[in-house]
C-alpha cells in the first residue's frame, strides 16, 4: 500500500495532494509542498493533512482522513459518520453523526469531507 496523504488549503478551499513532507523535531512540526491550485507554482507550509486509510468506498473512491461517509442499513436507513484516526486503537475508525451500527469502511460511499463540505455535519440530525 502507497501511503497517500492530501491537505485542505484554506485560502483557497481546496484540497489538493501532498508532494512532500518535511519533519521538525526542532519546531515539532510537519511541513508539506503542495502545489497552488491558483499558480500552479509548488509551495510549502503548514497545513491540516489528511491520511488515505488504504481502503476504497463501495464507488471505488480514496477514502481519507476526514471524510464524511453515508451508510445504508436497509432496517434503519442512511446513517452518517465522519473518518478519524482512534489513538487510542491506533487504527482508523468511525465517528457516527447519527444513531449508528459498525461497519465496514467498503459498505459506506464518501459524500465530501470536513473541509470542502461542512454543511453535511449540520444536516445531521445528531451532530454536534
Amino acid at each position: 500500500m502507497i501511503i497517500k496523504f492530501r491537505a485542505w488549503l484554506k485560502d483557497d478551499k481546496k484540497m489538493v495532494p501532498v508532494w512532500q513532507m518535511f519533519f521538525s523535531q526542532q519546531y515539532g512540526e510537519t511541513r508539506v509542498m503542495v502545489k497552488s491550485p491558483k499558480t500552479g507554482r509548488f509551495m510549502i507550509g503548514v497545513f491540516p493533512l489528511m491520511q488515505s486509510i488504504g481502503i476504497k468506498d463501495e464507488n471505488g473512491k480514496q477514502i481519507y482522513e476526514g471524510d464524511v461517509m453515508e451508510f445504508d442499513f436497509h432496517d434503519i436507513g442512511k446513517q452518517k459518520a465522519v473518518v478519524y484516526f482512534n489513538q487510542r486503537f491506533t487504527s482508523f475508525s468511525l465517528r457516527p453523526l447519527d444513531n449508528f451500527q459498525y461497519t465496514d469502511f467498503q459498505d459506506g460511499v464518501v459524500l465530501g469531507n470536513i473541509y470542502e463540505n461542512p454543511e453535511l455535519l449540520e444536516e445531521s440530525k445528531c451532530s454536534k
